[in-house]
C-alpha cells in the first residue's frame, strides 16, 4: 500500500470516528425517501475547482463505510471497487466538474448513507452526505422539531417505536446529533425485544 493510500484510509477512519466540531468538514445532510424500483441520482461537485479526486462511500447503519468508487476529475476516469464492480445498478455520470452517482432499480438493501468526498492533496472534505431510505426496508427516521432554549435550560425529545406487526424480533433506536456543521455523532442506542413487532430500526435526530 502506497503512503498516499495509507494516509487516505487513516484520515477516513479519523473523520468517521470524530464527533467534535471540525472546520475541515462542510457537512450537508440530505434525507431522501424513495420507493423500491425507482432510480436515484446523488449529486457531487468538485469543491472550489481545485479537487483532483472524488470518492463515493456507502455506510449501512451499524456498519463501517465502504468505498464505492473513485473518480479522477481531470481525465474523467472512474473505478468501482469491492462488489460494486459487478453491480450494474451503480453508475457514475461525470461532467460539469463533478461525479454524480446513480442507483437504478432501488432495492431495500440500498438504504444507507452515501458520502461524497473531495480530495485536496492530503485533505479529504466530506462535501455531501445523503441518507437514503427505501420504503419497506424497516428503517424510519424521526427528525425532532427545532427548539430554542436559553443556555443552561433543558429540553425533552421523544422517539417512539411504532409496533403492531406480528413477528418475533428486536427493535433498535439510535439517537444522533449534528452540532453545527460537524458530522453526525451517535449519542445513544438501545435494543429491545417485542414479540409483536418485526425487527425495525428507528433513527432519531
Amino acid at each position: 500500500m502506497t503512503s498516499a493510500k495509507l494516509i487516505f484510509w487513516l484520515m477516513c477512519l479519523e473523520k468517521f470516528a470524530q464527533t467534535a466540531s471540525t472546520e475541515s468538514l462542510n457537512w450537508k445532510t440530505n434525507f431522501i425517501l424513495v420507493k423500491p424500483g425507482q432510480n436515484l441520482t446523488l449529486l457531487c461537485l468538485q469543491k472550489d475547482n481545485v479537487s483532483p479526486m472524488i470518492y463515493w462511500f456507502k455506510q449501512t447503519l451499524g456498519e463501517k463505510p465502504r468505498l464505492i468508487c473513485t473518480y479522477r476529475i481531470s481525465s474523467e476516469d472512474w473505478k468501482f471497487v469491492n462488489d460494486f464492480k459487478t453491480n450494474p445498478r451503480f453508475q457514475i455520470h461525470p461532467g460539469n466538474k463533478g461525479a454524480n452517482l446513480t442507483i437504478s432499480d432501488l432495492e431495500l438493501s440500498d438504504s444507507a448513507t452515501y458520502y461524497c468526498v473531495n480530495q485536496y492533496v492530503n485533505v479529504f472534505d466530506f462535501t455531501e452526505d445523503y441518507k437514503v431510505i427505501v420504503e419497506g426496508s424497516g428503517l424510519t427516521i424521526d427528525q425532532s422539531a427545532s427548539h430554542s432554549i436559553q443556555a443552561g435550560g433543558s429540553v425533552t425529545l421523544n422517539c417512539t417505536v411504532h409496533t403492531g406487526w406480528t413477528c418475533d424480533g428486536d427493535h433498535t433506536v439510535y439517537w444522533f446529533r449534528t452540532p453545527g456543521q460537524s458530522q453526525l455523532g451517535l449519542m445513544y442506542s438501545h435494543t429491545g425485544r417485542n414479540k409483536q413487532c418485526e425487527r425495525k430500526t428507528n433513527t432519531c435526530f
